[in-house]
């Protein structure tokens, strides 16, 4: 019995009917690693939110997004006094995540290990404010999509905390509720470089307060409201625990006082 083999046009068939389908099936993989990646982002905000919480609850105040280091003499301890977010202020300075600001470090490269008891021994860095209050796993602070393209490496902390002047920083649960509520003001939200987000570049005086940083985002990437971690969005933490995804055109529609607890102006402190 003679056996029928494939002839050349058969296989150049299959091989075109095998391209289709896998040109096919390449932006739903695309869409669900996508999809997979910013509800992995959403849960380690809701991680931060509880962490956040659970700080209030054993303080009686929010975090706030930094404490200075005052030993100089040229800093404050809320940090009002900073020109640049930049600015490393000396070895007692503790950020609210696990983010080592040494000059000789760079928004993508720590030296060494977060130390739990937020000091700079054995070359590590402070593990932050909210290290206790969580399971103290560094990877809640980094997205998966938290990646600097220009440095081509991931971010330390791939979030940041809204420090704008008369913000939730610092302030008890009961001054947002009765503000503008917790579910209208944004406490975290991705973003790029320092953990901290707000215009700095003026200190924060009652004359001149700061206010959040300018949107929609123009900078290149973004990196403060950077819509393209998400494909066209950004994911936000609410003071109430809840989280979104966010535009920069959704932004401007809400105006400042998503920033504020109270109002809709910047206000010292």
């Amino acid at each position: 019995m003679q056996r029928r083999a494939f002839t050349l046009i058969d296989l150049l068939v299959v091989i075109a009917i095998i391209a289709i389908l896998i040109g096919l099936l390449l932006p739903a993989v695309q869409k669900v690693r996508e999809s997979a990646a910013r509800i992995s982002c959403s849960n380690n905000l809701h991680q931060i939110g509880l962490a956040i919480h659970n700080y209030h609850d054993a303080n009686n105040t929010f975090p706030r997004y930094r404490l200075c280091d005052t030993t100089s003499g040229v800093y404050d301890a809320n940090c009002y006094s900073l020109t640049s977010a930049t600015t490393w202020t000396g070895p007692n300075e503790v950020w609210w995540a696990p983010y080592d600001n040494r000059p000789t470090s760079t928004p993508t490269g720590a030296q060494g290990s977060p130390n739990p008891d937020n000091t700079y021994r054995n070359g590590g860095y402070p593990a932050g404010l909210l290290w206790s209050y969580y399971e103290g796993n560094q990877n809640t602070f980094k997205c998966p999509r938290g990646f600097d393209p220009v440095a081509r490496a991931n971010y330390q902390v791939s979030y940041a905390m809204n420090y704008v002047s008369g913000g939730p920083n610092g302030k008890r649960l009961t001054d947002l509720t009765n503000g503008n509520g917790t579910s209208n003001i944004l406490i975290v939200w991705d973003h790029g470089k320092t953990p901290g987000c707000a215009d700095s570049s003026h200190a924060a005086t009652p004359a001149k307060p700061r206010g959040p940083w300018p949107f929609p985002d123009t900078t290149s990437p973004q990196t403060h409201y950077p819509e393209q971690r998400h494909n066209g969005v950004f994911n936000v933490l609410y003071c109430d625990g809840h989280t979104t995804g966010m535009t920069n055109s959704g932004l401007v529609l809400a105006g400042t006082s998503l920033f504020l607890s109270d109002g809709n102006t910047a206000n010292f402190p």
